[in-house]
């Protein structure tokens, strides 16, 4: 999951990021 996760915000994309980072919050 780490690893998905620093690619995620390697990516270029704070719109996925964020809404990567929500999900995530509300999921725990």
């Amino acid at each position: 999951m780490s690893r998905y996760l620093f690619q995620i915000l390697c990516t270029d994309g704070d719109e996925l990021r964020r809404r990567y980072f929500v999900f995530m919050y509300r999921d725990s």
